[in-house]
């Protein structure tokens, strides 16, 4: 599995697809410090601490995550998505029901 991670001047993010976080079963233990690309289905994880969730619950299923750095100067291009917030149990549904 390879992810890139964006480093910013004051901070760094995991690039995920949404889909992999909901497989982990993750996805209610993602804080607000994390942002999400709706448009992309992409979240971005915070270094601090959703970054670790998200490592230590893949690596139960993958012992070769590969992280590939990628440098970004510029905060506004992480700021510009919206701070995650846990999906409802609609939300949750409707995703489910669009994909069949």
């Amino acid at each position: 599995m390879k992810y890139e991670f964006w480093e910013t001047e004051g901070h760094g993010y995991l690039k995920v697809p949404y889909m992999k976080i909901y497989d982990l079963d993750i996805e209610d233990e993602i804080t607000e410090y994390s942002y999400w690309s709706k448009s992309k289905n992409y979240v971005y994880l915070e270094e601090d601490l959703d970054l670790s969730i998200f490592l230590k619950a893949i690596n139960k299923e993958f012992d070769d995550v590969i992280i590939k750095p990628v440098n970004f100067t510029d905060q506004r291009i992480i700021d510009n998505y919206e701070p995650y917030k846990k999906p409802t149990t609609l939300t949750k549904w409707w995703e489910t029901i669009k994909e069949l």
